[in-house]
């Protein structure tokens, strides 16, 4: 007896695309905020030999797939939706190192970019609390070697930025430091 009406076949259901970024070969980075205040892939106009590579998500007719945008812009990063995966490669002197960021991390630096802009145009001797704490932990590091003396001021001094630092990153170290009683000595 043979079965003359055709077989249906269930097909399984399909996983929904997910994207698994690793490697053996290379090391993907996810201190992002390094990336984006150390770097100029923000500030470049095009990258042309380190493009950004953003993971889009789509739905078609048979199932999720994910496409692969290379995009040598920021800002068209910035553009597209904020839990975009985005890959971007920052070439050092002696190594590259990948970083798995968000299209919504590019688009928060920006702003930030645009809000220290805005306080450098109010005050030109603006001086970000980020930037003098990195300074000052250095300076400390330095004193404790060569005048363990000066230790205890500059600890203070450096937990007063730190302090202000958890606060808002982009307010001015002098200003911040005033409202915390620490005068520092040479801002």
């Amino acid at each position: 007896m043979t079965d003359s009406a055709p077989r249906r076949s269930r097909s399984p259901k399909k996983p929904p695309a997910t994207v698994a970024v690793s490697s053996s070969h290379f090391y993907v980075r996810t201190d992002v905020d390094n990336l984006l205040e150390k770097s100029d892939v923000l500030e470049a106009g095009r990258l042309t030999h380190t493009p950004f590579l953003a993971f889009v998500p789509e739905k078609t007719p048979d199932g999720p797939k994910v496409t692969v945008h290379v995009i040598d812009r920021a800002a068209e990063v910035a553009a597209l939706p904020p839990a975009t995966l985005v890959l971007v490669q920052w070439a050092g002197r002696w190594r590259s190192d990948f970083f798995k960021l968000t299209a919504g991390d590019v688009a928060a630096a920006f702003q930030r970019i645009e809000r220290r802009a805005a306080l450098r145009r109010a005050n030109p001797s603006y001086t970000p609390v980020y930037r003098q704490l990195d300074l000052d932990r250095g300076n400390l590091e330095m004193r404790r070697t060569h005048y363990p003396d000066q230790v205890a001021e500059w600890e203070a001094l450096v937990a007063a930025l730190e302090a202000a630092a958890a606060i808002d990153p982009d307010a001015d170290a002098r200003t911040a430091l005033a409202a915390a009683g620490v005068v520092h000595p040479y801002l």
